[in-house]
């Protein structure tokens, strides 16, 4: 789903419990759909060359399970840094 000038995604994308990874990258999204913290295996998520200004809970809920990667976003966001470890942002 990289590069397609996506502004949003469906709540429903949460329902794809099978995916394992999520490239998202290079496209116009500003946040993401809290359902992603239901897939259960993602185990990588790519959405660097975003618009992320508000980035939910989401990430706290797959710090576990899955390596967020998120270089190169514009953003404005306030970090939980007891949530998410720097190493992981910028891997």
């Amino acid at each position: 789903m990289s590069d397609n000038q996506l502004c949003s995604l469906l709540e429903s994308i949460g329902n794809l419990t099978e995916l394992r990874q999520l490239y998202l990258e290079h496209n116009e999204l500003t946040s993401l759909p809290e359902s992603i913290g239901n897939l259960t295996r993602l185990e990588e998520l790519h959405v660097k060359g975003n618009r992320l200004t508000f980035i939910r809970e989401v990430f706290i809920s797959l710090k576990k399970r899955a390596v967020p990667y998120i270089s190169d976003v514009s953003w404005t966001i306030k970090w939980k840094t007891q949530y998410i470890s720097v190493e992981r942002i910028f891997a």
